[in-house]
């Protein structure tokens, strides 16, 4: 999602109660004969007054009163140069020495060096002469506590921002527009956070809304400004539509939207999928006669390529030149994406290479990286390998996770010696390779039998202190239970539980399976039972598999009782599990309750197959219960399943061979 509104350092502005308020400052007491006197080399810094778009006149010279006549001749006064007001430095040791000086500077002059420090990034610094201030007998307008907001904003106290909020009315101000922007912004980078974690949080994003419309309430008019960070909000929720309202308060308001209203209208499109209306809006944008930004031109290029239009994207690359901007990394990746997307494999390896050759941007790992991925995902190796070998010649250095994508395709693909050799060449380049790279590696040899080689590759793995995790364990756990290799199956889940990775459904179902096919029942049950101790919830998989052991092995009575155990469990039984108990009775010559399950699989809305019916259909004529196969043929033939000359002839000689018998 686009940036909006950065915190920005508020300047130093007036207020109409200011001047009340900067007749309390009068009751301080006079200072003391024996003050120090404030260094000449400081003193010259902030003793002009900042004239701000308030109300400059209502603001007094001075926060005190003249000094005494007591007062030492040779104290230095503040000179009004504001030549040095820049200078860190010094805006931090005027302040620190600020409380020893008489007469006190005024607030304006104090806030300006607030302003310098925040400008600097030094928000906690900032704060910490906030806090001093807040403790002696200093009076703060409305601009000190705005800064002081925004700092508290920045270091991801946002809570403390709004307690300060309660402090601008007890000091009789009222908010402005200016107070509520970095408030805001700080709910939504409290949500970017936790989203940069790994967790879903839209909780504070919502809160930030919930304090706009309270600005309607103060009777505060929001800005172009404020009217943003409320439409990135609702960008951010999803709730674009809400965003496009606001757009229209601001006409109403007699604001004009700028760049980034709609830059930001634009990416909440995107990111929600709708490339072809946000580039409607991007030339009603155009037709309002809005300075384009590099962002803009950028999200309108991905428009472009996301509706296969990339000659539209192209052009828009010459504006960005004619606005006089510099393509960025972003730019290129939009237009490599567009043309992989409908399938220009050889421009976008073009175009690549002389990206790289020239040198006008440095493509880095992210950019490379994702049209690897997406060439890989495609099928595309070949292209693959060669955006690889570019980047490798034009100096950028592929990591770990790109030629992890390369050989997890080489793999699937059937070319594991391929695969290998880049194994080989990543690790001699000093690349450590990664989990994900060894399981790919290990699932491509066991997919072609090369089963040793993967058990090879897991003791490497493990000789490197890289864990495996429970996918590279199923891999190997799935192959050898394929190649019949029980033993080393077992062996493998004890490795497991003693390196603490836990066993899963998969896991448990590929030796399940296994001991099924072997006849051993009782030992595919102990693993279901297992499952169930550790908290796994067997799935209908691994039911589908116990029912056809039992119904292989001719054990029906259990293999209907897990049957009639699914739907007790919350289990769905699907189209494998009625034809599997279905062929199993009709196997043993069981019609009637094979007929039962067929109407509980129609009841189920799982219709059968032609080879289905087509089984029942066979036994029922060859057992001698016509009735029962004529319903079946009337059945078969209503929905359309396979009657073909062979069925004709079944039926008709099971109805001779009824006619012979009485």
């Amino acid at each position: 999602m686009v940036q909006i509104g950065a915190f920005t350092p508020i300047s130093p502005m007036d207020s109409s109660s200011s001047s009340s308020s900067y007749r309390r400052c009068n009751l301080l007491p006079p200072p003391h004969p024996s003050s120090c006197s404030f260094p000449t080399e400081t003193a010259n810094l902030f003793r002009s007054h900042s004239h701000t778009r308030r109300n400059p006149s209502s603001y007094p010279s001075s926060t005190i009163t003249s000094p005494p006549k007591h007062q030492p001749k040779s104290r230095k006064q503040l000179p009004k140069s504001r030549k040095q007001l820049d200078n860190l430095r010094a805006a931090e040791l005027f302040l620190t020495l600020m409380p020893r000086t008489r007469p006190l500077p005024s607030i304006l002059e104090i806030n300006k060096a607030l302003g310098i420090i925040t400008k600097s990034g030094k928000y906690s610094t900032a704060l910490s002469h906030f806090n001093k201030l807040q403790s002696q007998d200093i009076v703060l307008d409305l601009n000190t506590f705005g800064i002081a907001i925004n700092c508290y904003c920045h270091v991801n106290r946002v809570g403390y921002g709004f307690s300060l909020l309660g402090s601008i009315f007890k000091h009789g101000y009222e908010p402005d527009e200016v107070i509520f922007p970095p408030l805001l912004n700080g709910l939504i980078a409290q949500d970017k956070t936790a989203e940069a974690n790994g967790l879903i949080a839209q909780d504070k994003t919502a809160e930030a809304l919930s304090h706009f419309d309270k600005l309607r309430l103060l009777g505060i008019l929001p800005n172009v400004y404020t009217f943003n960070i409320a439409i990135n909000c609702y960008c951010r929720v999803n709730r674009v539509g809400f965003g496009f309202s606001l757009l229209g308060c601001i006409f109403k308001c007699g604001y004009k939207p700028n760049v980034v209203t709609f830059t930001t209208l634009l990416d909440g499109l995107i990111v929600h999928d709708k490339p072809a209306e946000a580039l409607s809006h991007f030339d009603r944008l155009q037709l309002l006669g809005i300075q384009l930004s590099l962002y803009t031109l950028n999200i309108a290029i991905k428009c472009y390529c996301c509706v296969n239009r990339v000659g539209f994207g192209f052009s828009l690359f010459g504006s960005i030149l004619k606005h006089g901007y510099t393509p960025d990394v972003v730019t290129f990746n939009s237009l490599l994406n567009g043309l992989i997307a409908q399938g220009k494999i050889a421009e976008a390896v073009e175009l690549f290479e002389k990206i790289v050759k020239k040198g006008e941007i440095k493509p880095n790992v992210t950019m490379y990286g994702s049209l690897i991925n997406r060439l890989c995902k495609m099928g595309n190796r070949g292209a693959a390998i060669s955006f690889l070998r570019i980047a490798e010649e034009g100096g950028l250095k592929p990591d770990t996770k790109t030629y992890s994508m390369i050989i997890d395709r080489l793999c699937k693909d059937g070319m594991v010696d391929d695969a290998v050799n880049l194994f080989v060449e990543m690790n001699s380049k000093c690349f450590c390779a990664d989990v994900v790279t060894y399981t790919s590696m290990i699932d491509g040899l066991c997919k072609h039998g090369k089963t040793k080689e993967a058990i090879g590759i897991l003791r490497e793995m493990l000789d490197n202190a890289i864990s495996p995790n429970v996918r590279t364990f199923n891999v190997l756990v799935s192959a050898l239970c394929k190649q019949g290799m029980t033993k080393e199956a077992e062996e493998l889940l004890e490795l497991m539980e003693k390196r603490g990775v836990d066993p899963d459904v998969f896991t448990y179902t590929s030796l399940m399976e296994r001991y099924c096919l072997q006849g051993r029942m009782d030992e595919a049950m102990r693993l279901l039972n297992a499952m169930v101790e550790r908290g796994i919830h067997p799935n209908t998989c691994c039911y589908n598999i116990l029912i056809k052991g039992y119904c292989k092995n001719r054990k029906l009575g259990k293999a209907l009782h897990l049957f009639r155990e699914m739907p007790l469990l919350g289990l769905k039984r699907d189209f494998i599990t009625f034809t599997t108990i279905f062929l199993g009775l009709v196997q043993i010559d069981t019609y009637a309750a094979a007929q039962e399950i067929l109407n509980e699989m129609q009841a189920a809305d799982l219709h059968p197959d032609t080879k289905t019916c087509g089984l029942l259909f066979d036994s029922l004529c060859q057992s001698g219960h016509i009735d029962e196969a004529m319903f079946l043929f009337h059945m078969m033939e209503k929905k359309g399943l396979g009657l073909d000359i062979v069925k004709y002839n079944v039926l008709v000689d099971a109805y001779c061979k009824k006619k012979t018998l009485e």
